[in-house]
């Protein structure tokens, strides 16, 4: 059953056991694509698309792997039976009440409609309209920002903080950065991730995270340039996780680390952010 904001909701889990919003854009899609393969665009449909354009993150995903796949596999067989504009139209951007742009579109155009706005946005608040005048429209927006510590989501089942043994360091000696992940339910949970992020000057030593595993502290873990990802397949109730990770530093200079953030992988949206990390390292003498 469609509810009145377009989702089809509704669902226990799925066979990755998702849950939350992830959860919801699996259902939604697949219940969309039956739908436009049984006939018609109908309102109904119209309705879901618009809803699962609302829940693209800023990156261009969907949640989950399986929730990305779902919604773009929709997204794309609505376009292909949809791709041309069914009548002439114009579309305005007002930006902070003065209107920036007007665009006009012929029945039958393909391709975006682009219309410029960051040059027109100012610090604090700002109110963006888009108004459309002519028949139906599909339409999707996207706008990102950065934070050096975004705000957690409160459904955010675990937990993660990051601490630094001392806040200065010589180039070339070693300082333990310690991460605990922690599961804040009474209830056991599934497959779970923390990204630690690393400040510039420090680097990670691969032996030890291979020894991380080994030891069975972490049941996988990834790199990236400034971050250690580390996967739990499951963490029980109440459980506490403390991995520790000996950087070498290797630059001079100050730097501050991307915040860490933990979540549960088929819930991605449910995130628990750590403040980021601060070092100096001062040159050998």
């Amino acid at each position: 059953m469609q509810a009145d904001d377009g989702s089809y909701p509704g669902a226990d889990h799925s066979i990755t056991r998702s849950g939350g919003e992830a959860l919801a854009i699996e259902t939604t899609a697949l219940a969309t694509l039956a739908l436009i393969a049984a006939g018609a665009h109908t309102p109904e449909v119209r309705k879901a698309i618009e809803w699962l354009d609302k829940h693209r993150n800023g990156l261009g995903g969907y949640g989950s792997t399986q929730s990305t796949v779902l919604a773009l596999k929709t997204l794309a067989t609505y376009a292909k039976d949809s791709r041309r504009t069914q009548a002439s139209g114009t579309v305005t951007l007002v930006v902070n009440g003065a209107e920036v742009g007007r665009l006009a579109y012929d029945k039958g155009h393909q391709g975006a409609l682009e219309l410029p706005i960051a040059r027109h946005l100012r610090p604090g608040k700002n109110v963006v309209e888009l108004t459309h005048k002519g028949g139906s429209l599909p339409y999707s927006s996207v706008i990102t920002w950065t934070s050096n510590l975004p705000a957690s989501h409160p459904a955010t089942k675990v937990r993660v903080a990051t601490s630094l043994a001392k806040p200065t360091v010589k180039l070339g000696e070693g300082v333990r950065l310690t991460a605990e992940v922690s599961n804040a339910t009474d209830q056991g949970v599934p497959m779970t991730l923390a990204r630690i992020g690393l400040p510039g000057g420090l680097t990670f030593q691969t032996w030890q995270l291979q020894e991380l595993r080994d030891k069975k502290l972490v049941d996988f873990y990834e790199t990236r340039e400034r971050e250690v990802i580390v996967y739990f397949r499951s963490l029980g109730p109440k459980e506490v996780r403390s991995i520790p990770l000996d950087l070498i530093a290797a630059v001079p200079g100050v730097f501050t680390a991307p915040a860490s953030r933990a979540y549960l992988y088929y819930t991605p949206e449910q995130k628990r952010w750590a403040p980021p990390l601060r070092v100096q390292v001062d040159a050998a003498r």
